[in-house]
């Protein structure tokens, strides 16, 4: 998997509402204008090129009739109170372990193993 930062951006910011990391800004902390400043610009960057996607991808899940008359998608302002920072560490695992993994029947009557 190519890692960018159009694949990274979307996993940071489901990890904003997990916040497991320990480094989130709260409100007694002293905030670092210019990184927040850079943080917003990245935001509505990864905003923008979302809905250009919707709007003009062949992969976009609007029909035609929906994509003449798409502006935009409908977010939540940015807030400076969701930014945190942290360290992501890689973790591995032996996937042939069965505590690791799961094996279910399919509707085709095959089985699927999927991780934990």
């Amino acid at each position: 998997m190519l890692v960018t930062k159009r694949t990274v951006l979307p996993f940071i910011l489901l990890l904003l509402f997990f916040c497991l990391m320990g480094g989130g800004i709260s409100l007694g902390q002293e905030v670092d204008v210019k990184f927040l400043g850079e943080q917003e610009k990245e935001v509505v960057r990864w905003r923008k090129e979302r809905d250009e996607f919707f709007k003009t991808h062949q992969r976009s899940p609007l029909t035609p009739e929906e994509k003449k008359k798409f502006n935009h998608l409908h977010y939540y302002p940015f807030n400076p109170l969701y930014v945190f920072t942290g360290k992501i560490e890689r973790y591995s695992l032996n996937i042939n372990n069965p505590k690791y993994y799961a094996t279910f029947l399919t509707n085709k009557g095959t089985n699927k193993r999927y991780i934990r």
